[in-house]
């Protein structure tokens, strides 16, 4: 880790100790700290990045105004989702368990579709019982794949 975020990290800190608990659920600092260390990481070689840590820095100045002022407010979540897109989409990282979210609904849909094709087509009294078992066995199968998948991302640093 850089020195910026070093010096950003104990800032953030600092202030986190005059705020209560729902303002920094309210502000999303968790995403904030999140999306500050990868664009850390990225910003030698991303000069949207970089820019980035201008941008938070300036957001940190004006960290104790955020709860009053709507603007700022508004400003901060902003860029904050400008931050969490351009991470997707230039540097793909994801949030934690997007692939367990994902692959799960994946295999719901394809344990329903086959079974339901399958119950159909060959016992169509049984096609209530062949769905729920296609769409249980699809969300375990989707959630273990998912899971591994998630975890190759984690040890890859591809994960907010």
């Amino acid at each position: 880790m850089s020195e910026w975020y070093q010096g950003f990290k104990s800032d953030v800190s600092l202030r986190l100790r005059e705020m209560k608990e729902m303002q920094v659920r309210h502000l999303n600092i968790k995403l904030f700290n999140q999306t500050a260390k990868k664009i850390d990481i990225y910003a030698e070689n991303c000069p949207k990045c970089k820019a980035y840590q201008q941008d938070y820095n300036q957001i940190l100045n004006t960290f104790d105004d955020l709860l009053k002022d709507d603007t700022l407010k508004k400003s901060y979540e902003a860029k904050l989702i400008e931050t969490t897109h351009h991470l997707k989409k230039e540097h793909r990282v994801r949030p934690s368990n997007y692939y367990i979210s994902l692959y799960s609904l994946l295999g719901i849909g394809i344990g329903l579709l086959i079974t339901g094709i399958y119950a159909y087509s060959v016992h169509q009294t049984l096609i209530n019982t062949a769905v729920i078992y296609g769409a249980l066995i699809g969300n375990i199968l989707g959630w273990a794949i998912g899971y591994f998948t998630d975890k190759k991302m984690k040890r890859k640093g591809l994960t907010l």
